[in-house]
């Protein structure tokens, strides 16, 4: 699963993380951990064996996702059996006791596991130690997951624990979240058979983090036509320039974009308005245009686009059509020759031929250029 979600993220231009702790590595010091919150009085052992966080002595729980506990139904869907195990019914698990023979280890409790958010605190104070900058995670982990480990980590260690909470909108399908237990999940394999991985992580940043995402065909076809557009005005151009000084204000006004709470949305406003700087310069000053192209680059790569050769993304970037390149870029050549000696007709009826097909043609400066 860790080899397929790595090569799932390779194609979306993910960089790999210096680390990926697992916590099946860390059950030791997850045992350690469940020690020191017995010795400050915030363990205890439940009726059934558990190991339990006590939250009588956390007196700030629930600052992070600010719930009223008053009107949460903490007793829906319990059985009865359940309610008399802890002390009280917002205790959560650190150390579950297991009778199973897989993923079970021994610890002074018994054998068992550990519980869903003990694992997290462990792993980030003894990578990032007791206080760190910046937490991420899903909307939907705010509570409890969020919550039981900030409790945790603050009652052993003290101190703030993280200093930024940053919690990304979630992907809805039908404005329902994607999840195994809704059956409506997608597998990013799939999509990767409908377009090119640059155009899913367009759609994926394209609002900004903390707002949920819409899956549907219609996005998806709007962030490959926008995706296009940029690609389209790079066609032709020196994809190996470094940019220079006197396009550095657009550098400025990204730079400010990202540091505004990684307003995405503004950023690409920022990438489109070089683009059509670009188009409309190629014409009158084909230098100027060569120079804020490697700008366009250099922003958008950034973000983890415009890494592909132009060409080769405005005819791959849409994966839905099955015709072959091979034959497509005969009938290119075929209409090249045509227009090299005036036979209008000829190419007129090519380039028909073509749009029938699916295919858009677009005479350039630089060649012909073509795609879906």
């Amino acid at each position: 699963m860790i080899c397929a979600m790595h090569n799932d993220f390779d194609n979306l231009n993910m960089l790999r993380p210096n680390s990926e702790p697992r916590t099946t590595e860390y059950i030791e010091e997850i045992i350690q951990f469940i020690q020191g919150l017995f010795s400050s009085g915030h363990a205890y052992v439940a009726v059934n064996g558990d190991v339990m966080f006590s939250i009588k002595n956390y007196k700030n729980y629930g600052s992070l996702s600010l719930q009223n506990f008053d009107k949460l139904r903490i007793t829906c869907n319990i059985p009865n059996k359940y309610k008399n195990i802890k002390k009280n019914l917002k205790d959560f698990v650190l150390w579950k006791i297991c009778n199973s023979k897989n993923f079970v280890w021994n610890s002074p409790w018994g054998d068992g596991r550990p519980g869903w958010h003990v694992g997290c605190s462990v792993m980030n104070t003894k990578n990032l130690g007791c206080h760190f900058d910046i937490h991420g995670g899903g909307s939907d982990l705010i509570f409890p997951h969020h919550e039981n480990e900030l409790a945790q980590s603050v009652s052993l260690y003290g101190g703030s624990y993280v200093n930024i909470w940053m919690h990304v909108g979630l992907v809805t399908l039908e404005y329902k979240k994607i999840s195994k237990s809704l059956n409506n999940f997608l597998n990013l394999r799939d999509v990767l058979r409908m377009y090119d991985g640059e155009v899913i992580r367009y759609f994926l940043i394209s609002l900004h983090y903390r707002k949920p995402l819409n899956y549907t065909i219609k996005n998806f076809e709007n962030s490959y036509i926008a995706l296009r557009r940029l690609y389209i005005s790079l066609f032709g151009m020196n994809m190996n320039i470094s940019p220079k000084e006197n396009s550095k204000n657009y550098l400025y006004k990204f730079c400010m974009a990202m540091n505004d709470d990684f307003n995405i949305p503004k950023a690409f406003s920022i990438l489109f308005d070089i683009s059509r700087k670009i188009n409309k310069l190629k014409i009158v000053n084909f230098n100027k245009a060569q120079e804020l192209a490697a700008r366009l680059k250099q922003l958008a790569n950034i973000l983890g686009f415009l890494q592909k050769d132009p060409s080769f993304f405005l005819k791959n970037g849409k994966k839905e059509n099955t015709f072959e390149n091979t034959k497509i870029e005969m009938l290119i050549k075929e209409r090249d020759k045509a227009r090299s000696l005036s036979q209008w007709y000829i190419a007129d009826t090519i380039r028909n031929k073509l749009f029938k097909m699916g295919i858009f043609v677009e005479d350039t400066a630089h060649g012909t250029l073509w795609y879906r």
